[in-house]
């Protein structure tokens, strides 16, 4: 599993990141 910081979370975001990590 995959942690992941908050700024870079929403960076993948913005550029559409093929997994939904918004859901956790």
């Amino acid at each position: 599993f995959i942690t992941i910081s908050r700024v870079e979370w929403n960076s993948l975001r913005e550029i559409n990141y093929p997994f939904d990590y918004g859901q956790m």
